[in-house]
């Protein structure tokens, strides 16, 4: 075997074994093909009734909002594999989507602030018909009125949830608001 050829043989397996690591290291977290298929296969014996709605943060992630059979609310952020396969990086607890008279719940709506690793978020449940628009700050948080869901994603990532969350009307009257200033009081 000439010089040349031992040399091209050496890079070839190099390369073989650099691919092998960089397919091992990909596995390290369960995978699936679809969304709704790692959601499942992560979500801690959760069983999923519904992605309810999928907002894309940048061409890899995505923050999904979900629900069980018990009609409540998840979130999760997934991404996408440089293999085509979604891996569940990070998720939430529930939120009920239905309140009941006995829930501890007894306000118009509830919210959760959430700081994953690359972005941060609120997102709740309106539980006041009467409330039709929701802002965080002066910005406008996004309602899915069907299921009486929203969620806002923040552009700047916080260590702490600081805008005012209020809820109007469709008259455009305030009916609900949180101060956090005054909430850490």
């Amino acid at each position: 075997m000439n010089r040349l050829s031992r040399k091209y043989l050496q890079a070839i397996i190099i390369v073989v074994i650099l691919l092998c690591v960089f397919y091992k290291l990909n596995e390290k977290y369960p995978s699936s093909t679809t969304i709704k298929g790692i959601l499942s296969e992560n979500g801690e014996g959760i069983e999923i009734s519904e992605v309810v709605t999928v907002a894309k943060i940048n061409d890899t992630e995505s923050l999904v909002f979900y629900r069980d059979v018990l009609n409540n609310l998840y979130s999760a952020l997934v991404k996408k594999t440089i293999r085509n396969r979604w891996i569940m990086k990070k998720y939430t607890g529930a939120i009920p989507l239905i309140n009941s008279v006995n829930s501890v719940y007894k306000n118009k709506l509830i919210w959760t602030w959430n700081n994953f690793e690359t972005i941060t978020f609120t997102y709740g449940v309106i539980y006041d018909s009467n409330i039709t628009r929701i802002t965080i700050g002066a910005d406008e948080a996004f309602l899915l009125k069907d299921i009486g869901m929203w969620y806002f994603i923040d552009k700047v990532k916080r260590s702490l949830p600081n805008d005012d969350i209020k809820g109007y009307n469709q008259d455009n009257q305030l009916i609900y608001s949180y101060y956090p200033d005054k909430a850490l009081n």
